[in-house]
């Protein structure tokens, strides 16, 4: 007769399992703490930007000025202030420094 036996993994070594599943396909990884919308919210090129405001925030990843990002993207400074303005809406950041900040984290790729 044989018996199966089932080993009980912790909370913790799932949650390690699901981290390295995840960064294995190439994606990130939050933490059980947060929930989705928080995922979204900081994974930006899945969700909620738009395909030009991802551009920016990759530009302004790399130190690109408003003007230099028009002059690339052969807009006005004055639309590229918008999509910077719509960014921080859409990822309820409070100023351009932590738009820079997110840029800086999730923009280079």
């Amino acid at each position: 007769m044989r018996q199966h036996r089932f080993i009980k993994a912790s909370e913790e070594e799932v949650e390690l399992l699901k981290a390295i599943e995840l960064l294995l396909e190439g994606r990130k990884y939050f933490g059980r703490e947060n929930n989705t919308v928080s995922r979204r919210k900081y994974c930006f090129k899945d969700y909620i930007l738009t395909q030009r405001e991802r551009e920016i925030v990759r530009l302004i990843s790399r130190g690109d000025t408003s003007p230099e990002i028009g002059e690339k993207l052969s807009n006005s400074k004055h639309t590229v202030l918008t999509h910077r303005k719509n960014t921080l809406s859409k990822l309820n950041l409070k100023n351009g420094s932590q738009l820079v900040r997110y840029a800086i984290n999730w923009g280079g790729g």
